[in-house]
């Protein structure tokens, strides 16, 4: 009957011990988390030279790396681009600039780290403990840069005044080297330029000597940028024409 008893405590003990160790290697689990997205989740103003990051705790695998993040235009169609590894990163890099004004979804599937652990959260401040759940598929938004275009163009025959609307604040600094040109005159006429105080409208005064004579060119230097530093939609050295300036023109 001891015999048995001494058996009984024995198993007991054994089982104890078994038991703390699974104790023990449950609590020492880490969950593997996303600890940063760039761009961020419905981030706007995002430059279009930008790539995608997005920084784990540890290691990532590089097993099927270019699977792992996925970009998508507004018309759903792939954005053709490189996934590579970094130390604590992965990183989606497009083969081309991202449109202007766009907005791109981006998903992120099947990430593991370099020991084969799948993502389980993301923390969206590392210095808290909070973290948020984390599907195998993951996707999310961020649209770009606005561009910078012209609203519109009136000419007011009476004053001999050239106004050009933006359709954003323009930095008055990039509007110094405007060139006004009149019918085939090749150099540029003296003109004065006068700022609105909302910088979205270009106020020029014209020669009326000149204003008769022909078309008004106006040529903007690439240098025109909003305030945001977005530039203008159509490119560098865009031009804008007036072919009748003898009567009220309206240019939309």
């Amino acid at each position: 009957m001891q015999s048995l008893h001494r058996i009984l405590s024995n198993v007991a003990v054994v089982a104890a011990v078994i038991l703390l160790g699974a104790c023990s290697v449950s609590s020492s689990v880490v969950v593997q988390v996303v600890e940063g997205i760039s761009p961020s989740p419905g981030e706007t103003n995002v430059d279009t030279g930008s790539v995608i990051r997005i920084d784990l705790q540890n290691e990532p695998s590089r097993n099927h790396l270019q699977d792992t993040i996925q970009v998508y235009d507004e018309q759903d169609r792939p954005v053709s681009g490189t996934v590579r590894a970094e130390p604590f990163s992965v990183v989606f890099v497009p083969d081309a600039e991202l449109r202007k004004n766009s907005t791109y979804r981006v998903c992120i599937d099947g990430l593991r780290t370099a020991s084969g652990s799948p993502i389980r959260g993301y923390r969206f401040d590392p210095e808290l403990e909070q973290i948020e759940p984390w599907s195998s598929r993951h996707c999310y938004r961020f649209s770009t840069k606005p561009t910078l275009e012209v609203a519109k163009t009136v000419f007011d025959r009476t004053d001999s005044v050239l106004r050009i609307y933006f359709s954003d604040d323009v930095a008055a600094d990039s509007l110094l080297d405007v060139e006004v040109r009149v019918g085939l005159n090749e150099t540029p006429i003296d003109s004065r330029i006068r700022y609105n105080p909302d910088m979205r409208r270009l106020t020029i005064l014209l020669d009326p000597d000149h204003s008769g004579e022909g078309p008004i060119v106006v040529t903007l230097p690439d240098s025109v940028h909003s305030l945001d530093g977005n530039h203008l939609a159509n490119g560098q050295g865009d031009e804008i024409v007036l072919q009748d300036p003898a009567s009220d023109s309206v240019v939309e």
